[in-house]
Formats: structure tokens, sequence, C-alpha cells
């Protein structure tokens, strides 16, 4: 009798079609590499390799992080990577939207390590770009124009200052009477004897008497002269002193 044939060891092939999670994990068991050694070379996350290995696709916070970690280690391992983006999205159920991301720690440093940026993603940050550049323009230009309490403060700083005081001072040469007012409003009236001198402080005055050659007037120590002065309705003189 004939004895039967022994067949061939079989071995795995290593083109065997196979969901994308065992194909990565087989191609780099069979390179002999950790999932550490090749977050080190690739700078993925070790947890998004071991998702991308057990096929965890909705580990993900978007589609498109999960396309670009899975690109990425494919190209590594020197894999189909356009044919396993196919099968992945095939398999993966609908990913929800962009979540907030932890700090990558050492992804962040040393070999370059580019994250896909989606429209989504891209168009709010140009807006948000754009209202930042416009607030700061505004503020500027009214950084530069005076503000409207300014302009109407403007003219009252403008304005005339009021007239400053004299002092004027009143010497009677032979006893008379005469009437002092100020702004207007009378200071005094009365009789001033032979020999005596008054003075008052005040703005705008006016002098009247019927005897103006009487008193002698100065103001601040300089006289002044009594000449083409006008007539009161009663025939006295009047002198007005202004204040400067």
């Amino acid at each position: 009798m004939t004895p039967p044939k022994k067949s061939a060891p079989q071995f795995p092939d290593d083109n065997a079609p196979s969901d994308v999670g065992s194909q990565l994990k087989r191609r780099r068991t069979l390179r002999g590499q950790s999932v550490e050694a090749v977050h080190q070379q690739t700078r993925i996350p070790k947890e998004y390799l071991e998702a991308l290995e057990a096929n965890h696709f909705e580990h993900f916070p978007a589609t498109v992080y999960m396309r670009g970690f899975l690109r990425s280690y494919a190209e590594y391992l020197d894999l189909d990577s356009d044919a396993l983006l196919a099968s992945a999205e095939n398999a993966s159920p609908a990913t929800p939207g962009p979540k907030h991301l932890r700090p990558l720690g050492d992804a962040q440093r040393g070999k370059p390590f580019w994250l896909p940026v989606s429209e989504s993603t891209l168009i709010p940050v140009m807006l948000l770009g754009g209202l930042v550049l416009a607030g700061g323009l505004l503020w500027a230009l009214k950084e530069r124009q005076p503000s409207a309490q300014e302009l109407r403060a403007a003219p009252v700083s403008e304005a005339a200052a009021p007239s400053q005081e004299i002092t004027v001072e009143i010497a009677a040469i032979e006893t008379t009477t005469f009437e002092l007012t100020s702004l207007g409003e009378a200071v005094f009236e009365g009789r001033l004897p032979a020999g005596h001198t008054t003075s008052f402080k005040g703005r705008d005055f006016a002098i009247k008497t019927p005897h103006p050659d009487h008193l002698r007037i100065s103001i601040g120590g300089a006289p002044v002269v009594w000449s083409d002065l006008p007539d009161a309705a009663d025939g006295a003189k009047v002198l007005t002193l202004p204040s400067p």
C-alpha cells in the first residue's frame, strides 16, 4: 500500500487579504518592531497606533485624523496606503464631529509631524483672524480721533477768560460826594471828606460824581485823568474803569 503523501507546510502569506488592523500588525511584527518603536519613529501616539491595529476607527476624534494617521502608518510599513484607506472607510462607522485632542507630548518635538486640516476647521480660523484684524483697525482709528466729549469741551477751553480784578484808590482833594458801581451793582454811595482816601477791589468800575475835580483816582498807583467824561442824566460826570 502506497503511504499517504505529506503536505508541504503552510506559511502565512504576507499579501493575503485581511482586515486593515491585521495587515498593519502583521507587517509590524514581521519587521520585528514594537508599538513603542513605531511611535518613536513616526511620532504617532501609541493609543492611535493600537486603535488602528484593533480596527477601532471610532476612537479617533474625526475621520480626517484617522485617515492621516493611517496613511502615515501604512507608508512607514511600506503598505498600500490607498487600499488600506478604502478598506478602513468601508469598515468604519460614521465618525462623530471633531473633538478636542489631548496634548501629544513628544509628538510636538523632534521629527516634524503634520496633522491634516480640513475646510471645516480652516474656515472658522480664517474668520476669527479677520475679526481680530478688523477689531484692531477700529481700535487704532478710535485712538486717533478725539471723542465727542473732547470736541464739546474744546470751545469752553478757548473761551475768553473773565476780566481780572483791579484795585481803585479814590482820594478827596475837597469834600465831595460820589457813587461807585462794580459790574453794574452799587458799591459805595456817599460823601468823602477832604484829605481822606479809600480803595475798592473789583471789576468794571464806574464812578459818578458832580465834582470830578475834587477827586483823585488811581489804579495800582497810576493816576487816571478825568477828561472828556460823559454826563449823567443829572449832569454828573461818569468815569468808567473797565478791567483788563
